[in-house]
């Protein structure tokens, strides 16, 4: 998946260069070649303002979703907002795919679809986020198969928690059985007190080893450090303060 100035694209077969690179070796030649893409309305975005698939400016920051095996929609969780400003002024929003498994449209995204509303989301710079009405971007989202409930992990940035400022993220977890639904998302617990600038977390599933479950958290989005978390619901996590990776002097090398 790869985002545009103020829409939403979509490629299909990519691998993920980083992995990819790390399993390469150096002397190894290779060449990349998209093998399929799907385009939008229009031959252009997937969720785009300027077709008309969008209420907001700015689409971003997508999150997939499979349908559950019982039946059920797929879709994406997006990050939404409708002005530039950085900071707390985004919000999410859900959608299903329509037409079909190789359809690439979606529901159109309005107000209705929103699963994270922000007062800020129209640009507003005097209206505050709060813990019933918080800002959120960079939804991810995990299938657990055991309990048949989707967990997302996502970025609040309304600074609700003691000691932080108003530009600090915090990195909260909800769970949903119906994640097409906006309606049907708990929403939970930060994972990581300690480090509330936290800029995402991985989510590694384990119910096929012993049932621990892994966060691996990072602090800063240029040159923070690495942190992991453990739990056995997804839900409460334990923060390890022992760090896994340092940053090292230049950020490009972290």
């Amino acid at each position: 998946v790869s985002t545009q100035s103020t829409g939403l694209a979509m490629a299909a077969n990519v691998l993920p260069f980083a992995l990819m690179f790390m399993l390469l070796p150096s002397s190894l030649s290779y060449r990349i070649q998209v093998v399929d893409r799907s385009l939008g309305p229009g031959g252009g975005s997937l969720i785009s303002h300027e077709n008309g698939t969008s209420s907001f400016a700015y689409n971003f920051n997508p999150a997939y979703f499979p349908p559950p095996p019982s039946g059920g929609s797929d879709g994406l969780v997006i990050r939404i907002q409708n002005k530039p400003q950085p900071g707390p002024h985004s919000g999410l929003a859900v959608v299903r795919r329509v037409r079909g498994a190789s359809s690439m449209r979606f529901e159109h995204v309005d107000d209705s679809k929103l699963l994270v509303t922000c007062p800020g989301i129209n640009g507003s710079t005097t209206e505050k986020p709060s813990a019933s009405s918080p800002c959120a971007d960079d939804p991810r989202i995990l299938y657990r198969p055991k309990d048949q409930t989707y967990y997302m992990t996502y970025d609040n940035c309304s600074a609700l928690d003691p000691g932080t400022n108003f530009s600090q993220r915090v990195t909260w977890n909800a769970s949903s059985k119906s994640p097409w639904d906006p309606v049907s998302w708990a929403f939970h617990n930060p994972i990581s007190h300690t480090h509330p600038t936290t800029a995402g977390v991985s989510l590694l599933l384990r119910d096929d080893v012993d049932g621990v479950h892994f966060a691996f958290i990072a602090t800063d989005n240029d040159a923070g450090d690495l942190y992991s978390a453990t739990s056995r619901d997804l839900i409460h996590w334990t923060v390890n303060e022992t760090c896994l990776l340092y940053t090292s002097p230049s950020p490009r090398d972290s």
